[in-house]
């Protein structure tokens, strides 16, 4: 077992997503015999998820040792992801010499789950070819945490539609043309930015019930800067990023039956970006206090620089958010004041029923555009297409918000 040291990084957690096209990459490495067939699915599981992780962002895969943490597993993993076979898996390679482990304690309250890599030994091994199935396409997240739910004739008709949705995508050729990029097995890599072009295949998130929440994730698009975004290429073709402006704030003024007259975010004494920060925590938070403390939050991230090995920003400790507070307090009353015609709405979690609203406004401008044969990438706000295609992408956006009641 090895030590856990601090600044080992962000985890990734363990999915059973990835499938090898063969075991041929098996044959020359230890691969211990399970008894069960669900546990021969978790160990080569567990393999390809290391081996793809060594060749990619290389951070430790975090894995829980406790049955509850497995409750909804097999929606969401599929039915082999258990507990015991998870942790009788992990163990198993781990004593074969083909991943390193470190076990954390076994209190709920560490704060960390056990974590496993590849070994020298498979990181030597053959990089197969895989494919990536995000499984589950309609998600509920309760307490940010996925959970079981009973399907009904909407969640049935929502995981079609999706599907449909996909088709299209999953199709088409997506590549990033940039300076530098070059590929790495299953991962695609641009200085610290690494994505998996694999992960085409979009699912909707909801949160705490289906009336929150919905947005469209799974796409690697979605994971790379703006200005990596220009350089993605659909079927060979060069592309645009047609997007809503002040999309929260135009829907947020449009539900409340008001007239947003210019820039929401434009605030006397501050720059927009921070009126922005300000406006979304107000609409995010369900407290005055929360969004004070969101404000400060972001302020405090600003100062710290980023880490040159990772490419992130460590969390901001408590003490330099506090710090923050008085000028947060400031942006929030000067962002209210902006926007009094909607203040009401403020600070009372409204933001997710607006995601509801616009995650739905996604799906209406990616069904109106299949129609017409193009292909659209969302991002939540903006929508990635063939250059060739942006007036159509336009239009449909519009039809879109206009069909909000």
């Amino acid at each position: 077992m090895h030590a856990r040291s601090e600044n080992e990084g962000q985890d990734k957690p363990l999915s059973f997503h990835w499938h090898a096209a063969d075991n041929s990459w098996l044959r020359h490495l230890p691969v211990p015999k399970m008894r069960t067939a669900k546990g021969k699915v978790a160990v080569e599981a567990i393999l390809l998820d290391a081996i793809i992780e060594a060749n990619g962002e290389d951070r430790w895969i975090s894995h829980a040792r406790r049955p509850a943490h497995y409750t909804a597993a097999g929606r969401y993993q599929g039915t082999a992801y258990t507990c015991t076979t998870v942790v009788n898996g992990v163990d198993a390679l781990h004593e074969a010499g083909l991943i390193e482990v470190i076990i954390a304690p076994p209190s709920p309250r560490a704060g960390w789950q056990s974590v496993f890599r590849a070994s020298p030994l498979l990181r030597a091994a053959m990089v197969p070819n895989v494919t990536y199935d995000p499984g589950e396409l309609i998600r509920l997240k309760i307490d940010k945490k996925l959970t079981d739910y009973k399907d009904t004739d909407a969640t049935i008709r929502r995981r079609c539609k999706q599907r449909e949705l996909n088709e299209p995508i999953e199709a088409a050729a997506i590549a990033l043309e940039a300076p530098g990029v070059f590929v790495a097995g299953p991962a695609m890599k641009a200085g610290n930015v690494i994505a998996y072009p694999a992960r085409k295949t979009l699912y909707r998130v909801f949160a705490e019930d289906f009336e929150h929440g919905g947005r469209h994730y799974g796409g690697w698009w979605q994971g790379i800067p703006g200005e990596l975004r220009e350089s993605i290429t659909i079927d060979g073709e060069p592309t645009v990023e047609p997007d809503y402006s002040q999309h929260h704030a135009r829907l947020l003024y449009r539900v409340a039956g008001k007239v947003l007259d210019g820039d929401a975010y434009t605030v006397d004494g501050y720059s927009r970006d921070i009126g922005k920060i300000g406006f979304q925590a107000l609409i995010n938070a369900s407290s005055y206090a929360g969004a004070v403390g969101a404000v400060a939050k972001e302020l405090a991230l600003d100062k710290i620089p980023v880490n040159p090995r990772t490419g992130r920003k460590r969390k901001p400790a408590e003490w330099e958010v506090k710090a923050e507070r008085k000028e947060a307090h400031a942006i929030v009353a000067a962002v209210k004041r902006r926007n009094a015609a909607v203040a009401d709405h403020f600070h009372k979690g409204v933001g997710m029923k607006l995601q509801r609203v616009d995650s739905d406004m996604a799906a209406d401008v990616l069904k109106r555009l299949r129609s017409q044969n193009v292909v659209a990438l969302p991002i939540h706000d903006s929508f990635i297409v063939k250059r060739q295609h942006e007036g159509l992408c336009r239009e449909a956006m519009d039809a879109a918000f206009a069909a909000v009641a």
